[in-house]
């Protein structure tokens, strides 16, 4: 059965913030949070990067619960909604991306409707997938991930003015379409020796309605 895969958007600053937490870790693993909100089914967009304190090695890492329960509060108190937090993150210091049995012990663990994980390196490779839980237990991988640079509509209508006012189209000539003038319609002397003289005729084409590619 073939499923449509949706995308993973992320904006440029969250991918920079990304990639910063990858490379300062490596060697070592660093993970954390994430909120996404669904746009669409075919659009599933990050939107807040948590990280927590945690001890970490070169194959995982632990978050604090202390931490995470602090963070629950905060999110509570200040009229948040922590059912958003559905994204996992984390990385493999210098490593090759694939889902360890380490991944995929924490991954099962996770108590939600479905949950999408985010796995990076410090050369900036990122991979995704996303999992289901109910009401039937799915794993969708690869998904394809997005940087989204949709700027506010002001933003946007002042790019849009500044190109408009200072890019100007070239005018090119157009070109006179040629008329083509072929022969003398005179005698030329003889096809071969003893032969009837040959004769060119007058050929005139006018290109007037046939198209040219230029």
């Amino acid at each position: 059965m073939k499923v449509d895969k949706p995308m993973i958007f992320l904006t440029p600053e969250l991918a920079k913030r990304l990639g910063v937490y990858f490379q300062t870790a490596a060697p070592f693993e660093i993970s954390g949070l994430g909120e996404v909100v669904v746009k669409d089914r075919e659009c599933l967009s990050v939107e807040k990067l948590f990280l927590f304190e945690q001890r970490v090695d070169e194959v995982k890492t632990k978050l604090s619960d202390a931490a995470m329960h602090k963070w629950l509060v905060e999110i509570i108190r200040s009229g948040g909604n922590p059912v958003n937090t559905r994204l996992w993150w984390h990385s493999h210091g210098y490593g090759s991306l694939f889902w360890s049995q380490e991944d995929e012990k924490t991954i099962r663990g996770f108590l939600a409707d479905w949950m999408v994980s985010l796995l990076g390196n410090a050369q900036g490779e990122m991979i995704a997938r996303l999992d289901i839980y109910k009401p039937i237990r799915i794993t969708i991988h690869d998904l394809p991930i997005r940087i989204d640079y949709t700027l506010d509509p002001q933003s946007l209508a002042e790019i849009q003015k500044e190109v408009e006012q200072k890019m100007r189209r070239i005018s090119h000539p157009r070109r006179k379409k040629p008329e083509v003038f072929i022969g003398t319609g005179k005698r030329i002397g003889s096809g071969s020796k003893g032969g009837r003289p040959r004769v060119q005729r007058d050929l005139t084409v006018d290109l007037g309605e046939m198209e040219f590619v230029e």
